[in-house]
């Protein structure tokens, strides 16, 4: 099992690529506490988990909340005294112009699409530290590099997302604790649905979004729980003296994994194959000698495990 022995912590983990990573996580071993603030789906996803034989506890929690985050924490530390892993998942979308985009609304996106994971970091890292490290993850989207149509307020949040990782990936890797970023493509969740609607008019919408794709498939939320569970778990630490660094984020250290439109495909393999549909350059630095420093852009990553 990958995360054997490890505590994570996941937020949204009701629906979508929250509750698909939680239980993605607790197959490979994890303890997971279910962070949502809707009791009802945040339940189904704990007893999900313990009917496949996993150990998940629930927080219902509001994200946004500095006291409930810090509860939310001490609920991880009293139940099994340690936080290996933080997915900062929840998020909303908002879709206005900017004209019609009102101050209440702007402040709610942002607090639970920047604020929230800046509150969940800063309240783990020190238990981190004390462990001896740890990994923190964090849902970006194509719009934290291209920005988006229609969404202006959700764009500037996960921009600040794919920064705020970039920034704390430089000031916490000293202490062994990596930040990564995952930047889903079209992902078929009930946010989605909500973003481009339901039936007819919705598919078609799909559709049309999914013409710009070469591969033209919209992935599932156990696509991106796989590169959930790749990021978190020791197949993408380092491996060489510290010096080789395979990164799914907007930027980590000297690398680089980006995660929009795909327009040609790229592989890599360690244990699991990560297929790539990218702007995708994958160049290896053999600059002195170093050939083992890995520099990688990708574009709409799916993950899918080895025959």
């Amino acid at each position: 099992m990958k995360l054997a022995g490890k505590v994570a912590i996941v937020t949204g983990a009701g629906r979508g690529i929250g509750r698909a990573s939680a239980i993605a996580f607790a197959r490979e071993g994890a303890k997971v506490l279910v962070a949502e603030q809707d009791r009802t789906i945040g339940a189904d996803t704990v007893s999900t988990i313990q009917a496949g034989g996993g150990e998940s506890v629930l927080a219902e929690v509001d994200v946004s909340r500095e006291a409930d985050v810090r509860g939310m924490v001490q609920i991880a530390l009293e139940r099994w005294g340690r936080i290996d892993i933080l997915f900062n998942n929840a998020g909303i979308l908002l879709v206005k112009s900017i004209e019609e985009v009102t101050e209440a609304e702007w402040d709610r996106v942002m607090a639970v699409n920047v604020k929230a994971a800046f509150l969940a970091i800063k309240h783990v890292v020190p238990h981190m530290r004390r462990n001896g490290g740890g990994n923190i993850l964090n849902t970006g989207s194509i719009g934290s590099l291209t920005g988006q149509l229609g969404t202006p307020a959700y764009s500037a949040s996960k921009g600040a997302i794919a920064l705020l990782t970039k920034s704390l990936a430089l000031d916490l890797g000293r202490d062994r604790i990596r930040v990564n970023c995952l930047c889903p493509g079209i992902t078929d969740t009930s946010m989605l649905r909500e973003h481009l609607g339901e039936g007819l008019e919705g598919e078609a919408r799909i559709r049309t979004r999914l013409s710009r794709v070469p591969l033209g498939a919209i992935l599932s939320p156990d696509d991106i729980a796989r590169a959930a569970v790749y990021l978190v778990s020791d197949e993408s630490s380092t491996k060489c003296n510290g010096r080789y660094r395979l990164r799914i984020a907007v930027a980590v250290g000297h690398n680089r994994i980006r995660v929009q439109t795909p327009r040609r495909d790229s592989m890599l393999k360690s244990s699991t194959s990560l297929h790539a549909s990218t702007h995708g350059r994958l160049a290896r630095n053999r600059q002195r000698g170093r050939a083992d420093e890995l520099s990688l852009e990708i574009v709409a990553a799916e993950i899918e495990d080895p025959l």
